[in-house]
């Protein structure tokens, strides 16, 4: 492969990984936030911390 193939694919990768991270933090945020109401235990915010986590 290619230098230029081979940034492509490193830039396509790299992009998929920061959507799904961004997508961890807006999950987290808003389960902060239904938390912060009383809506939902702390067991849903540590499960999603996990998910960041791996």
């Amino acid at each position: 492969m290619d230098v230029k193939k081979k940034i492509a694919a490193f830039i396509g990768e790299f992009d998929l990984q920061m959507d799904q991270v961004e997508n961890i933090y807006t999950l987290l945020e808003k389960r902060l936030a239904v938390l912060e109401k009383g809506g939902i235990g702390p067991e849903i915010v540590e499960s999603t911390g996990y998910w960041l986590h791996n």
